[in-house]
């Protein structure tokens, strides 16, 4: 993403060497400890003017002339996943609130992008299939105690950002209750990556248990509540109230 800006100068003066600067920071700051351990933060800088971690996309001085403006276009953003401020300002100086060139009006000297960007994944399962042998109506075998079952579900990211660790979860109806299965071995959930725009396949493999079971179900990032997901500090996928199933 490269950021586009205008800078205008409305005085009856020409401005010279007017710094310029670029820079975007996330709607929830990080906190201190984070920006030091976490690779995510590389490059980023607290900034007394804002109070918070900014990362610096163009930061140079210009010439404008009276009654003028400069087209400015930043470095490029490899944007990451996230909830995301842009903002520009003129003249800025850590050491004076007024900047180094004096004007009769200090108070437009900044400006944010109007609209949050929020680049997020969206995860969506896209099919849910069972092995062939147990498939069908009536199925063709039924599963021995034990055996391994494995269920396929594609999932698809259609969002603009790629997703680490989602969780793939299946539920069924028991005689008592909807019940999460266990896979092999015994979690609750499958782990898997998708990049965005991506599609791929996850398998859950399922040892059977003794239960008259109907109405399998694939979750995937389902609300943490639900599943009493209780470390699970978001919902759906990963910032929705939604969830995907099939």
């Amino acid at each position: 993403v490269v950021i586009l800006v205008d800078v205008q100068n409305i005085g009856s003066a020409d401005a010279d060497d007017v710094r310029i600067e670029i820079y975007f920071y996330p709607k929830q700051a990080p906190t201190d400890n984070e920006v030091a351990t976490s690779e995510d933060w590389l490059g980023f800088e607290f900034d007394e003017g804002e109070n918070t971690w900014i990362y610096s996309l163009y930061d140079k001085t210009t010439n404008i002339k009276s009654a003028n403006q400069k087209s400015i276009a930043s470095d490029d953003w490899l944007i990451k996943g996230g909830e995301w401020y842009v903002e520009v300002r003129a003249d800025y100086d850590d050491d004076d609130d007024n900047g180094k060139i004096l004007e009769p009006n200090e108070n437009n000297n900044d400006a944010r992008y109007s609209e949050l960007l929020r680049v997020k994944p969206d995860l969506a399962i896209d099919s849910m299939r069972i092995d062939s042998k147990y498939a069908g109506n009536p199925a063709s075998s039924v599963p021995n105690i034990d055996d391994i079952v494995t269920f396929t579900v594609t999932v698809s990211n259609t969002g603009a950002a790629d997703v680490n660790g989602a969780r793939l979860y299946i539920t069924a109806d028991s005689s008592e209750d909807n019940e999460v299965l266990k896979d092999r071995t015994n979690k609750d959930y499958v782990d898997f990556d998708v990049d965005a725009g991506e599609t791929t396949d996850v398998r859950f493999r399922w040892k059977a248990v003794e239960e008259e079971w109907t109405t399998f179900r694939a979750e995937i990032n389902p609300v943490c509540d639900d599943f009493g997901i209780f470390e699970c500090e978001t919902a759906g996928d990963g910032f929705s109230p939604e969830t995907g199933h099939m």
